[in-house]
């Protein structure tokens, strides 16, 4: 399996708290600066530099332990998991960082790592295909929302004819089978809302 896939699944140890473990992730991981992530958890710069320093500190502690989880583990650690790959298509989906509003480097990776997910039997879950369903319908609108200058447009001006309909119709294949099981979580949610900003 892909190596940063297991190393986020590494970070997401138990011995650290959720919001931790993603703070770690995304600074060792996805390379975000401290700001990024104050706005990604909208979190003021103190409490994110003491997130990263308990974290250290416990996985310091917990060296031993820090390697990839067996099956049972992964699943319990899979919230991590795909709230890390949230937040980091977001930043990538609407960046304050770098003076551009898109990423699309980060955009994609973090839809390459939720692929992995999907390609994985033990991690192809209904959340994990809801996530991905909203990566596809957002990332398809990306050629439509910025304009020559790099500014951004608006979804009612956006030509539609620049849309990706293969991510689109990838979107709602993953969307039907997140649709499997009685699970319904907020990616279901933003999915489903996403979905019908692809059909204008």
């Amino acid at each position: 399996q892909d190596s940063q896939l297991r190393m986020l699944f590494a970070i997401c140890h138990p011995s650290i708290g959720t919001l931790d473990q993603v703070s770690l992730a995304l600074r060792i991981l996805c390379g975000f600066g401290i700001d990024e992530i104050t706005n990604a958890l909208l979190a003021s710069r103190e409490a994110v530099n003491k997130r990263l320093f308990r974290a250290k500190q416990n996985l310091r502690s917990s060296a031993g332990q820090l390697e990839y989880p067996g099956q049972h583990e992964r699943r319990a650690r899979m919230g991590s998991v795909l709230t890390t790959l949230y937040l980091l298509f977001n930043e990538g989906y609407y960046s304050e960082s770098e003076d551009c509003i898109m990423r699309e480097d980060l955009a994609m990776e973090a839809i390459r790592l939720c692929y992995l997910l999907i390609t994985n039997p033990e991690t192809n879950l209904p959340e994990t295909n809801a996530l991905l369903a909203l990566m596809c319908f957002h990332a398809s609108r990306f050629p439509a929302r910025k304009d020559q200058n790099g500014h951004f447009i608006l979804y009612h001006l956006q030509n539609e004819s620049l849309w990706n309909q293969e991510l689109i119709t990838q979107g709602m294949y993953f969307l039907n089978q997140a649709a499997q099981g009685d699970r319904l979580t907020r990616y279901h949610l933003e999915a489903s809302i996403a979905y019908w900003h692809t059909q204008k």
